[in-house]
């Protein structure tokens, strides 16, 4: 790739990531700074985010990137095999905005992401940045990842919404024909003879696992494979930690509320003790009778006091 291209690589993926993190600023101005629920680590108003990110931003791109091509004197079949030096500007825009999409979320990722959601954002931004120095293929790359989008579109709305029956069917439907549709890209990018062989199966393995995982997770989520919902555990925890996030203040000041009552009870109890004390060590008459918590004087008498306290000196002076 010329070096022009590698500075407007660059820029892209920069002016991406700082869009993306610029949106979800801005989602924070408009909460307020609430306390908001946490879906796998995430703020439940990031997922909204993504879901208008894949509904609305990658059609647009894909669909521009497809008429760039063609404006440039390409089919679409040309498009599938062209390398992306190959194609106008226009046509990287939606791998830039996938970069951006993945990318808002990482500066920093949540500790308490899972580590699945962890390794899916760092394959994303990977494979957008290898995609780019593909020999070809760049337009079959454009394509696929925006038919997995339309399924993790459909994903992240059932994890949103995980009551309603509708979007269930339609998550199973959506994720099924684009993890179908991905493996069948994978295939014809295997039969591109211009490219290495080892290219090209680095990309077709990779595509198959990416698709079978994806539908793996859908086929437990539907009671399929294991027992149902098994494989929504992580939004379980995501869940619970959101609720242990809301709680995290109440807690802080009950444990605040226990210390000050137990550094209370001590002081209160300080006078009180030195009152005993000072009981147990006055002076007595001969025949006065101790109380059982003080000393005899007998033992009192043996040897030099080495570290005289008041109550030794009140007994010295009542001898």
């Amino acid at each position: 790739m010329p070096l022009h291209d590698w500075l407007a690589a660059a820029v892209g993926f920069s002016v991406a990531t700082v869009l993306g993190l610029g949106a979800n600023r801005l989602l924070e101005a408009v909460g307020h700074g609430q306390e908001e629920e946490l879906l796998d680590g995430f703020p439940r108003s990031r997922w909204h985010l993504s879901v208008a990110f894949q509904a609305l931003i990658f059609p647009t791109l894909c669909l521009a990137s497809v008429l760039a091509s063609r404006a440039h004197g390409l089919s679409f079949a040309q498009y599938l095999k062209a390398p992306s030096i190959a194609l106008p500007l226009r046509a990287r825009w939606y791998v830039y905005s996938l970069f951006g999409s993945q990318a808002r979320d990482m500066c920093p990722m949540p500790a308490a992401t899972s580590m699945l959601m962890k390794v899916h954002h760092w394959v994303v931004v990977c494979a957008c940045a290898l995609a780019l120095m593909a020999p070809k293929g760049f337009g079959l790359f454009t394509a696929s990842t925006f038919v997995l989008e339309c399924g993790s579109m459909m994903y992240n709305l059932r994890v949103l919404y995980p009551g309603s029956s509708v979007i269930n069917v339609l998550y199973q439907v959506v994720m099924l024909i684009s993890n179908s549709v991905a493996i069948l890209g994978g295939v014809y990018f295997l039969k591109i003879s211009d490219v290495p062989l080892w290219f090209r199966l680095l990309f077709f393995i990779a595509d198959f696992g990416v698709c079978l995982g994806r539908q793996r997770h859908a086929l437990k989520d539907a009671g399929f494979i294991g027992s149902k919902n098994e494989a929504f555990d992580a939004e379980s925890r995501g869940a619970a930690a959101s609720v242990a996030t809301l709680a995290m203040p109440q807690r802080r000041a009950a444990a605040m509320n226990r210390s000050r009552t137990k550094v209370a009870a001590k002081k209160a109890c300080w006078p009180w003790a030195g009152m005993a004390l000072a009981g147990a060590f006055r002076p007595r008459t001969p025949g006065q009778a101790l109380p059982a918590a003080a000393p005899p004087r007998a033992l009192l008498r043996k040897g030099p006091v080495l570290f005289p306290t008041p109550a030794t000196r009140l007994m010295t002076l009542g001898r």
